[in-house]
């Protein structure tokens, strides 16, 4: 089966470019552009890294949402924009909590969240991406085993007390969403948010799954708006476990009547939530001018 999948693979991407061309070229030149930068933009920061974990992982971050998401906005012709960044208080730390549901989400928190890491799945340091990985590994960044509840809450218990003034990010369904939905929250952040007594961050990402959804980069969608929009904290401080289910619940309702309000995202599924109108203040996803690629 292994090898059946490796001759399908090339063959449905080959049908994809020819049925999509000349569009299929052109977002495989941005693809080509964006490893170069991305390239680019390690080369500039690894030479500074040392043993110094929180320095590196305050170097990985800023770059990650400056220069890097700056780079692949001009490659992508991508625009992100930040909303809500005046609730965030540099000085204060939270436990962030962010849906996902693209690959596109990476570059999408650093530029809303200051000084924060990812807690993120041992998988992808042994991912095909090598650049991504070194970041991970050499960033200061929390790395947890899939399935291993007591390896991660270690990790993350440590990652907290090996960089006290960083924000740790969770993306909170554990994976990204395969329809653009958000699913079902994991408990993980919200333990440590009460174990701590940090204040939970809400951040709702849109548009993102529209741009690039998961398992295809084909797909990609020139022209998109990413929204990254932060909603108001929400205190911890003398909740017990026995508080983890409502806090849970109430963090993802004020998610979700958020996410469903962006015309970009999916409607809400029959049953799931109610029906939302679109934001009025904002402009559609669409409506961001495309330029010519040179």
């Amino acid at each position: 089966m292994r090898y059946i999948g490796a001759v399908r693979f090339p063959i449905r991407v080959s049908w994809k470019f020819i049925r999509d061309y000349p569009e299929s070229a052109r977002v495989t030149r941005i693809l080509l552009r964006s490893f170069s930068v991305t390239y680019k933009v390690w080369r500039k920061i690894s030479p500074q890294m040392g043993a110094d974990l929180d320095h590196n992982g305050r170097l990985v971050w800023d770059t990650a949402g400056t220069d890097w998401a700056r780079l692949l906005e001009e490659c992508g012709q991508l625009k992100i924009a930040v909303i809500g960044k005046d609730k965030v208080q540099r000085d204060c730390r939270y436990v962030v909590v962010a849906n996902h549901t693209s690959t596109l989400d990476i570059i999408a928190v650093p530029k809303g969240v200051p000084n924060a890491m990812f807690v993120v799945k041992s998988n992808i340091v042994k991912s095909r991406y090598p650049i991504i990985s070194a970041a991970v590994k050499k960033g200061g960044q929390i790395i947890i085993e899939r399935g291993d509840t007591a390896q991660a809450t270690r990790a993350i218990n440590e990652g907290m007390r090996s960089r006290p003034r960083t924000s740790p990010v969770f993306f909170v369904e554990g994976t990204r969403s395969p329809d653009g939905h958000i699913g079902p929250f994991k408990k993980g952040a919200f333990r440590a948010a009460i174990d701590n007594g940090i204040p939970i961050l809400p951040v709702v990402i849109s548009g993102s799954h529209r741009a690039l959804p998961k398992g295809t980069l084909m797909g990609f969608r020139r022209g998109s708006t990413i929204y990254v929009e932060c909603l108001d904290p929400i205190d911890t401080k003398g909740m017990t476990l026995e508080d983890l289910p409502a806090l849970m619940e109430r963090t993802r309702e004020r998610m979700v009547d958020v996410y469903y309000g962006y015309s970009c995202n999916p409607r809400p599924r029959d049953g799931q939530t109610h029906a939302i109108p679109p934001r009025p203040d904002l402009p559609s996803h669409d409506q961001y001018e495309l330029r010519p690629l040179v």
